[in-house]
Order: C-alpha cells, then sequence, then structure tokens
C-alpha cells in the first residue's frame, strides 16, 4: 500500500521551529540627523544617509551577513554644480539602473527644491566627482516631503513623489537636460492636501503606474494605466480608488509584482494587513499582526518574492512570502525595543536582505536571513481521519510574554493537504504551501499562568473528496 507523505515531513513527531532571530543590530556609521535609505545590488546593499553635522552625504556598500560597510564613501552637499549649498539637506535616496552596476543617489534639497544626482556605473566603488543638478525649483519644489524616487521603465527619467502641499509626482531627466521645463502630475482630486503623510509609486504590469497615499484615516489608490505618468492634470489617473481604513501606508513592487501594506482601523481596534494588486485592484487583506505596523516598509525581490518589514511589540518584525502573497511566514530579526526612526528595508532574490534605520546618533542595520534560535522541545497532538494522520506541533515548554514562537504540522496517509489555518489565540495565519507551518508572537500583556488555545484547520483531498481536519491544542504562558 502506497503512502502520499502530507505537509512537512513523513515522520509524525517533529520538532517544531522555534522563534527565528537574525544577527543583532550593528552600526554603519554615526550620525545625529541621517536618514538611511537601502537597495538590493549585484551581490551588495546600497545604503546612503546624510549627515548635517559633517555636510556630506555617507555611501555604503554592504556585504550580506557580513556586518559593517565594505567601502564608505563621503559625497558633500556643497559640491553641486551651482557651488553651494541653497537648502536644508534632505534625505538622498538610492535608486538602481537598468543593470546592477548603475545607481543613482538621488538628493533634493529640503527648502529650495533643488534636485540633484550623483551616477556610479561600477556598483557604487566610485561615483562621478559632480552630481547633475536635474531639477532647480521651477514649476514646484520637489525638496518638501519627497518620498521614495522611481525610474520610469524604458525612459532615463526619474520620478519623485512629494506629499507637503498636496499629492504631487514630479519628473526630472537623469542628465538634466530638461532642468528648466519639468513637469508634474498633480494626484489630489478629493481635498486630501496636507492631510496626506505617504505616497509611493510602482511600475504595474502592462506599463501603466500605480501610487498610493493615506489621509491618517483611509487609504487610497490611482492608476495610470500607459505609463505617461506626468502632466499638469491628474486626469490620466482618474479618481482614488477606496482600498481601506487605515494609515501609515507603504507600497512597493518590482517585475509587475505589488504589495501594499498599512495600520487598518476598524471597531476601534488596529492591525497590520497586507494586500497585493491584482490586476485591476488591490486584492483581499492578510493580517500580519494584530498590533499596528509601526515604521512599516515593504519590498519586493527581483524574483517577485515579497516582505514586509515593521516594529511590533518587541523589536523588529518581518514577514515573507514566496508564493505570490498567498502565505507569509514571519520571523523577529531584532530583539530590542529601541527607537526605529526612517526604517527602509531591501531583498535580493538570492534570499538576503537588509533593514537600515536611524537610532540615537548612528545609522543602525539588521540582516533579514534568519538564524534559528535554540529550538524549543516539541509537544504534538495527533489525529486520524478518512485514513489520513496528521500532527500539530507546539513549544512543549511554557511560552513568554512577547516572544515569537513556531507551530507546524507533519503527517501521512492517503490524501494531500491543501492549505492549514492556524489559530493563536486571537491570532490567524493561513499556508499554502509547504513546509506548512506559522509563527505567532504571545502578547507581551498576557498573563502569567494563562493557557492560549491552538489549533489547526487543514483541508485535506484524497482522491474521492476533500475534508476539512482540525486538531487542537494549548500552550502556557510562563509564570
Amino acid at each position: 500500500m502506497k503512502r502520499t507523505v502530507l505537509g512537512l515531513t513523513a515522520a509524525l513527531l517533529l520538532i517544531a521551529p522555534g522563534a527565528a532571530q537574525a544577527g543583532k543590530p550593528y552600526v554603519l556609521g554615526n550620525s545625529n540627523t541621517g536618514d538611511p535609505t537601502v537597495t538590493a545590488g549585484d551581490g551588495v546593499f546600497h545604503v546612503v544617509w546624510n549627515d548635517e553635522d559633517s555636510g556630506v552625504f555617507h555611501y555604503c556598500r554592504v556585504l550580506p551577513k557580513q556586518g559593517g560597510c565594505s567601502s564608505d564613501l563621503a559625497l558633500a552637499f556643497n559640491d553641486a554644480p551651482d557651488g553651494g549649498r541653497t537648502g536644508v539637506p534632505g534625505k538622498a535616496w538610492i535608486v538602481p539602473g537598468y543593470d546592477n552596476r548603475t545607481i543613482y543617489l538621488v538628493h533634493a534639497q529640503y527648502v529650495s527644491g533643488d534636485t540633484y544626482v550623483w551616477t556610479s556605473t561600477n556598483g557604487g566603488q566610485t561615483f562621478g566627482s559632480q552630481p547633475v543638478k536635474v531639477w532647480g525649483g521651477v514649476n514646484g519644489t520637489v525638496g518638501t516631503d519627497s518620498r521614495r524616487p522611481l525610474l520610469v521603465p524604458g525612459t532615463q527619467t526619474i520620478a519623485f513623489p512629494t506629499v507637503n502641499t498636496g499629492l504631487f509626482v514630479y519628473d526630472a531627466a537623469i542628465d538634466g537636460s530638461d532642468a528648466a521645463s519639468e513637469q508634474k502630475a498633480d494626484l489630489d482630486q478629493t481635498g486630501l492636501g496636507n492631510r496626506s503623510y505617504d505616497l509611493d509609486l510602482a511600475t504595474i504590469k502592462g506599463g501603466g503606474t500605480l501610487a498610493t497615499s493615506d489621509d491618517l484615516s483611509k487609504v487610497s489608490a490611482w492608476v495610470e494605466p500607459d505609463g505617461a505618468i506626468f502632466g499638469t492634470s491628474a486626469a490620466a489617473w482618474g479618481k482614488p480608488r477606496f482600498v481601506a481604513n487605515g494609515s501609515d501606508a507603504t507600497m512597493n513592487g518590482a517585475f509587475g509584482e505589488n504589495y501594499l501594506a498599512y495600520t487598518a482601523r476598524s471597531g476601534g481596534k488596529r492591525r497590520f494587513e497586507i494586500r497585493k494588486w491584482a490586476g485591476t485592484a488591490f486584492g483581499k487583506p492578510t493580517v500580519l499582526d494584530t498590533e499596528p505596523g509601526a515604521q512599516a516598509r515593504v519590498t519586493v525581490a527581483d524574483d517577485g518574492d515579497a516582505g514586509a518589514v515593521w516594529r511590533g511589540a518587541r523589536g523588529l518584525q518581518l514577514a515573507t512570502s514566496s508564493n505570490g502573497g498567498k502565505s507569509w511566514r514571519r520571523t523577529q530579526i531584532t530583539s530590542s525595543d529601541e527607537v526605529y526612526s526612517d526604517l527602509e528595508v531591501a531583498r535580493s532574490s538570492d534570499g538576503t536582505g537588509l533593514a537600515v534605520w536611524r537610532r540615537k546618533g548612528a545609522i543602525a542595520a539588521a540582516d533579514l536571513t534568519a538564524v534559528a534560535d535554540p529550538s524549543t522541545p516539541a509537544r504534538s497532538t495527533t489525529g486520524t481521519k478518512n485514513q489520513v494522520t496528521l500532527g500539530l506541533n507546539v513549544p512543549g515548554t511554557c511560552v513568554k510574554p512577547g516572544k515569537t514562537y513556531g507551530v507546524s504540522t507533519g503527517g501521512q496517509g492517503k490524501g494531500k493537504v491543501a492549505k492549514v489555518r492556524y489559530r493563536f489565540g486571537g491570532q490567524s495565519q493561513t499556508d499554502a504551501a509547504k513546509p506548512w507551518g506559522a509563527t505567532f508572537q504571545v502578547q507581551a500583556s498576557a498573563k502569567p499562568g494563562s493557557v492560549v488555545p491552538i489549533s489547526a484547520k487543514h483541508r485535506v483531498q484524497t482522491k474521492s473528496k476533500a475534508f476539512n481536519f482540525t486538531l487542537f491544542s494549548d500552550v502556557t504562558v510562563c509564570g
């Protein structure tokens, strides 16, 4: 009699994975004012931050899993073509080019709006001796609350979203050839104006452009279907499309895979959700955390794998999906509860990733590659239904408040698991691909000695029928 392996492994008693933990945060450089940004390159991560005290931008190349800067270049604020600094130094951005060797360092002066681009064609080893002035404050100012720029596909033009006096998208040629005749698109047709705090751009399949924003109460999206994203009116973009009641929206994409995350609000409660763009609208939400997603950022690797990083109850949290958003696996990447300001994140198609942020007096970073903590002893609950045997594996010892733990499913029999919905107290996660498992965080306010119920509802398909098979267990909060 042939048996088909179900789920994670043929062995029913499986050691449940402990909470995954990346290496400890490390310092890239000292700065009291820096706002770091990061992007993935050809086997490296490119990081840049501004240092107003020193009057320079710091460019840092970080090798995955190595820690620290493998090279550090200082680019002065005042080596612009006009010979001086005309505004308060604002945030600098790293924008990847069309190949893995070309990167652009983009900087918009906060007050004047003068905008400059440094170009590197050797992966950040060197930059040009002088930046190119690409925007001179004509037709508005880019530098007032600018957001992440977008290299418009098939062009040598960079789009700059800004949110201070409305929702605008400015354009500028990388070579500065149109510095005296720039254009902008006005997305604000509903009076969001100064209440808008986020504006992100990403390319969608078919050549169009997607924009998202929020006004602290609702999240909206715009679609420009043709990729001609500039102009003085918003007619091409159309009216904003309501997505959800929420705030702190963040959106990113690559190769037509676009994801939007935000803190949802309903019934007086807040939770962190993520949605995938489904071609004409965003799909149904997946709850990543039952707490708000503070300082959240979304990243999409070149292969389409998605990730979201946010500050949870204890430290930075990472959720990743390698199956197009059908399921998400959550990992805690730092255990520190320090303040994470200006958090940015990038992931590469090789599975590595880097989060960067500003903390008191320094620019810090942490690898996103998970390293397993010492494993927690497992306790398994087993059951058999319709000749299918499954086991739900949970931590075999008490669980600590604020900590993250793993649960998993293993089994064997005449069937195939299609998906598993795990519940841990009031939290839930659905896994739609092997290996079957989920991670949950014990509430920091959990009462010592209390019992947290756990269940796993399996959808099983046999040759003759499909059926649900639910297993139940629990864990006790440490005293």
